[in-house]
């Protein structure tokens, strides 16, 4: 009757020590786990204020030369610009008419390099300096790979880091 007494009292206290020290582990997972919640929803959170507008875009034949405004409809500030993504599929070439899409690349200065989009101002920039808040608008100009043709089309599609996208066709004059 001692042996099992002794055995019982043995398996009870092994198993309130490996309690104990599993304890910690189990809180680590559950704060990491909502620590990746906290995130998830902030990110959610971002994705549902951002919101932009894509207007004045404009094409000159035979240039290569596109420009565009972005206004920034959502109250999310948008400052991370070498994160959006810029698409274009324009009507261009000299002798050959061929319809073209590149991606473009954000660069800070503009130099005029092809396949690059730059910013040329934010307009009502006064609050904080190269970020764009809410209804601010962003002048921006980007260097095509080929001239485009007159009569063509040219489609911009913009989206940003936060996931707002924006789409415009003109008709390049």
């Amino acid at each position: 009757m001692g042996l099992s007494v002794s055995i019982g009292g043995a398996i009870i206290i092994f198993t309130i020590s490996y309690m104990i020290m599993m304890f910690p582990s189990i809180l680590d997972a559950s704060t990491s786990l909502t620590n990746t919640a906290s995130q998830r929803a902030s990110l959610d959170d971002s994705i549902l204020k951002s919101n932009i507008e894509l207007s004045l875009l404009s094409s000159t034949s035979p240039s290569s030369l596109v420009s565009f405004d972005i206004k920034n409809t959502g109250s999310e500030k948008m400052w991370d610009f070498s994160k959006f993504n810029i698409i274009a599929t324009y009507d261009g070439g000299v002798l050959s008419k061929t319809r073209y899409t590149e991606y473009l690349t954000y660069e800070k200065v503009c130099s005029g390099n092809a396949g690059k989009w730059c910013i040329s101002s934010i307009s009502g920039d006064l609050h904080d300096p190269g970020i764009l808040n809410f209804d601010e608008t962003l002048v921006a100009s980007a260097t095509l790979t080929h001239p485009a043709y007159s009569g063509g089309l040219v489609t911009v599609l913009i989206s940003t880091d936060n996931g707002a996208t924006s789409e415009k066709t003109v008709v390049i004059s």
